[in-house]
């Protein structure tokens, strides 16, 4: 694990949320050389990963607080009978294709965990045997 310094928590914050390599030194007070030097490190690279991941974690949540009011909506609009037959059919497309990509990411997120929980063989771990009967 890469022992952090302030500066380096900076520009991993500034480079998990999207800005430039410019913009990260800018924002941390060092040279553009030093951020592009610190990318090449490996754990450098694995504490930005880590951001980035929670940083994904955090922005799937706040879009699925909003998912349920999302489908109510779309889901008015369909039972409406003064909404056009067009709306409707758009309406149930929307919450179809979104009800799709989440049953992808739920079977993408099981697929990960499996291939965690495989060794270089392609077998099960022990640990991971023993955690697979008990679900």
């Amino acid at each position: 694990m890469l022992d952090l310094t302030y500066k380096k928590s900076v520009v991993i914050c500034q480079l998990a949320g999207g800005a430039t390599n410019k913009k990260a030194a800018e924002v941390a007070g060092v040279s553009l050389s030093c951020v592009e030097k610190w990318k090449k490190s490996p754990d450098f690279k694995e504490e930005l990963q880590k951001a980035c991941n929670r940083l994904y974690e955090a922005s799937m949540a706040e879009i699925m607080l909003g998912v349920t009011d999302a489908a109510r909506e779309l889901n008015r609009i369909i039972t409406d009978p003064k909404t056009s037959d067009r709306n409707k059919i758009s309406a149930a497309q929307i919450l179809f294709n979104q009800a799709n990509r989440l049953k992808e990411w739920q079977l993408e997120e099981r697929l990960d965990t499996i291939e965690l929980r495989l060794d270089d063989n392609g077998s099960y771990t022990r640990e991971a045997q023993s955690t697979v009967t008990q679900n």
